[in-house]
């Protein structure tokens, strides 16, 4: 799910995919952002994508922004450290242009 800027930048929202999949997921995401009209893509790096993302040569850095976990059960702070929560754009702050 992204939204689209044509012209220039998509900003992607959310990625959904098992691990089989993900290859022709990126693909299709990166085929019809192209088609609409962007320029590029990004967004919040999901480390379960990581190896696919660095497969179609995607590039990386550590800018801009960032998330504060806070919970009274540590096990679930765990769970976001560990890899294992699931998380969107769509959890946070993003819609409103900070």
């Amino acid at each position: 799910l992204y939204h689209l800027n044509r012209g220039g930048i998509a900003d992607v929202l959310q990625i959904a995919a098992t691990p089989s999949s993900v290859h022709d997921v990126l693909d299709h995401l990166f085929y019809q952002a192209w088609r609409q009209g962007a320029i590029a893509v990004t967004g919040r790096l999901e480390p379960r994508f990581l190896q696919a993302l660095s497969d179609k040569y995607c590039l990386f850095h550590r800018r801009g922004p960032w998330m504060l976990v806070s919970a009274k059960q540590p096990r679930l702070v765990q769970s976001f450290l560990n890899g294992d929560a699931f998380f969107s754009r769509f959890d946070g702050e993003w819609c409103l242009g900070y």
